[in-house]
Order: C-alpha cells, then sequence, then structure tokens
C-alpha cells in the first residue's frame, strides 16, 4: 500500500513539473523568438542578484541596522556606499550583454555517439568592450568570450549526438557575472540551427546476397586513365599533354581528353540482406558498407525497400546514402508523434 502511494505522488510530481516545464518553454518561445541572428537588448536579458550579491547585499544591511543602533555617521556612510555599489553593478553587469549580436554559423554533423559542433558568431555593435561572457548549451564546456580589440569572435560549442536526424542543441546560454560578480545577467537563445547525424558504423560481413554483382555495361570511373572517354572543355590545371590541339587550330575552343578505367561491378547494399536484427543496428551495417565503399571507390547502390539510390560513387552520392540512413522512417514517426 505504501509502495502505491509513493508512486501516485511521484507521478503526480511528475505531472505536475512536465506541466510547469510546458508552460514555462511556451513563454519562453514567445518572448524570445528563434532566428538565426539575435541582438541581446532589455527585452531578452534577463538579471537577477547573484549568491555573492545576496551575501554583500545581506552584509550592507546589517552595516546600516548597526550604525542606526549606535547612531555612528561613518558605519552610515560606509552602508550607503556598499548599497551605491550593489546599485551600480546592475548597470554594469546589463551593460556587459547589451548590444552583443550573436548568429548562427555552420554545423557539422557526426555518427552517433559522436559530438555534433555548431559554430556561433559574437559579434560587438560598435566600441564597447566585453569582457568574460560564458556561452553553453545544457551541460556541455562553457566557452568564454572576450571582445576587446577583435570585433567578433567565433565560438565551438559540441552536443552529444545520441539518435540519427536532424539534432538541435536547444536554446543557448549567455550569461555574465562581469564585473563585480553581484548580479548574473542571461538570455536563453535559440539560433534555429541543426547538424545531420547519421547512424553509427556497425562492422559485420555483407551475406552472400548483397556481394559484388556484375553489371550489363561497364561503369566508367572518370579518375581512371586506360580507355578514351570524350571531350571536355579545358581548364587551368589540366595535363598539357591531354589537350586536344586540333579543336583549337579549327578555331574551337581549347579541349581536353578524359579517360577513364572500365568498372565491370558494383555493390548492392540491402537493408534486408544485413544481418542483425534490430533496425538501428541494420543501418549502422549499412552505413559502415557505405564509408568502406567510398574509401575504397567502390561502386555501391541503395535500396532501403522504401527508398532507392542508384549506382555511384562519387562524394555527394555518398553523401546521399548517408542522408537516407540517417532519414530512415524518421519522417514517419516524427508525422505519428
Amino acid at each position: 500500500m505504501y509502495g502505491l502511494g509513493r508512486k501516485l505522488f511521484n507521478h503526480k510530481r511528475d505531472t505536475i513539473s512536465f506541466f510547469f516545464d510546458r508552460k514555462f518553454s511556451d513563454w519562453i518561445s514567445k518572448k524570445i523568438p528563434a532566428r538565426e541572428q539575435i541582438r541581446l537588448n532589455k527585452k531578452n536579458i534577463f538579471i537577477l542578484p547573484s549568491k555573492y550579491g545576496f551575501v554583500f547585499l545581506i552584509v550592507a544591511a546589517a552595516v546600516f541596522l548597526s550604525g542606526v543602533n549606535y547612531s555612528n555617521n561613518l558605519m552610515l556612510l560606509l552602508s550607503f556606499l556598499l548599497i551605491s555599489l550593489f546599485t551600480l553593478s546592475v548597470v554594469f553587469t546589463f551593460r556587459n550583454l547589451s548590444g552583443l549580436v550573436i548568429s548562427a554559423s555552420e554545423t557539422e554533423g557526426c555518427f552517433v555517439g559522436e559530438q555534433a559542433m555548431f559554430r556561433i558568431v559574437v559579434e560587438r555593435d560598435g566600441d564597447r568592450c566585453y569582457e568574460n561572457i560564458r556561452l553553453y548549451i545544457l551541460d556541455t564546456a562553457v566557452e568564454l568570450v572576450n571582445l576587446f580589440d577583435q570585433r567578433e569572435q567565433t565560438v565551438e560549442l559540441l552536443v552529444d549526438a545520441t539518435a540519427r536526424g536532424y539534432l538541435n542543441p536547444g536554446r543557448i546560454t549567455v550569461e555574465t557575472i562581469f564585473p563585480l560578480g553581484f548580479f548574473k545577467a542571461w538570455s536563453w537563445i535559440d539560433l534555429n540551427m541543426k547538424a545531420l547525424i547519421f547512424p553509427k558504423p556497425i562492422e559485420c560481413q555483407i551475406s552472400p546476397s548483397a556481394d559484388v554483382k556484375s553489371q550489363s555495361g561497364p561503369i566508367a570511373n572518370p579518375h581512371g586513365a586506360d580507355d578514351f572517354y570524350g571531350l571536355k572543355r579545358y581548364t587551368p590545371g589540366d595535363p598539357i599533354s591531354h589537350c586536344c590541339w586540333k579543336s583549337l587550330s579549327r578555331g574551337q575552343p581549347l579541349t581536353t581528353k578524359e579517360f577513364v578505367n572500365p568498372v565491370d561491378s558494383t555493390i548492392s547494399l540491402r537493408l534486408s540482406d544485413m544481418p542483425a536484427s534490430d533496425i538501428e543496428t541494420k543501418l549502422g551495417n549499412l552505413c559502415y558498407w557505405v564509408i568502406k565503399s567510398a574509401e575504397q571507390s567502390q561502386f555501391f547502390s541503395l535500396d532501403l525497400g522504401d527508398s532507392q539510390l542508384t549506382v555511384g560513387n562519387d562524394p555527394n552520392h555518398t553523401r546521399e546514402a548517408l542522408s537516407r540512413l540517417a532519414f530512415y522512417r524518421a519522417l514517419q514517426e516524427e508525422s505519428l508523434q
């Protein structure tokens, strides 16, 4: 009976906590909407005394009460000085954030289990110097920003990738306690950034049905140098020995000859041929073979059942294959939620 009551209490507590978290998230989204560039000002900066500020205020109040009790003008003067210093620190702490322009820059995707990188540009507007500004996302490492001589600084924030698909880092905390540490000014900003996360590569042996398949005709590998493939317009850097001077003598633009190696086979990568039982491991197996095929310049095709990718081996083809693995059934699951 006691255990049942405890479970009901925990459930109610979690429900109430979720309710207030949802309300706070909705409120902060309306107050500071997501955008790729945000200028910090009085509308999106919060400021409250820090724990050191509260201690300082208590000390100042104690000095003031002592001066009143003992009619000591020197103690009263000291308390007024402390309170004035406390009040002025509000202005300077706020000014150390106000006027900053924070913009989204590049993102670098990764594989599940690694860390995605989000680059953020912090820029000052005007000649004011900014000191001891901290940026971080949740429990990530804090990055320190100081703008003295330079006008802007690029910050790289790392976030753990736990699932494939797009990774949204959430809101970024920008805060400062400069100059005296009595107040903390901060803002929660959403730069609408996202990084593409690929499945974690898991090594496996391809089943015989997914082994190398012969094709009806050769596939041209344009990086070879065996057979004549065709002509293309000359670009600086092309070998002089490959230039077609006859076209130039006829008054036509200079062209160069292309040679290829014929490739008579390709790997057919099919989701159904992967030996694992669960879908995430199967996607990891396919990811491993896509990377391995790209490293070996091996032509491959990809079949995910409801999505097929034709034969290829260039970087764009590899990127497309990895993207399809990252988004496999992700859109359907998101729509159901």
